[in-house]
């Protein structure tokens, strides 16, 4: 007769004695989306990232990225090239807007006005740019 090799002996534990395994959460997202807003207004047109909606109010609060100037509002509304774009650096501000003056942007909107800037324009801030933005907020009230 063969002899089978032993096996071990089953241990047998009580269901109060097994901790459960800590649940860990999914770590949060690195970075949240946030939908990017366009306000058009005389020879100016802003891009912004909208941070918060305010539907009680009717505002939004946006952070400037990019202001383009096309020199008049016949040359924006035509589809011309902007001549001077401003990006927003350290400095900038945050805006609370009518939410009815906005609309959501197209990504390619954005992607052309860096691309404009990168390839026409140097990349060192503009000392005027500051300036021009105050003039574009106190025109829009």
């Amino acid at each position: 007769m063969d002899v089978l090799p032993a096996l071990p002996a089953a241990r047998w534990e009580s269901p109060d004695s097994i901790a459960p395994e800590p649940v860990t959460p999914p770590p949060p997202p690195a970075t949240l989306a946030r939908p990017i807003v366009c306000l058009e207004h005389d020879r100016w047109q802003l891009l912004a990232e909208e941070i918060d909606r305010n539907p009680d109010r009717q505002t939004s609060w946006v952070r400037p990225l990019v202001l383009a100037d096309y020199g008049s509002a016949a040359a924006r509304q035509g589809g011309d090239r902007p001549q001077k774009i401003y990006t927003n650096n350290e400095d900038g501000v945050d805006l609370v807007l009518p939410s009815d003056r906005l609309r959501l942007a197209f990504d390619v909107e954005l992607l052309a006005l860096f691309a404009d800037r990168s390839s026409d324009q140097s990349v060192t801030p503009d000392p005027k740019g500051r300036t021009v933005f105050q003039v574009f907020v106190r025109s829009l009230f």
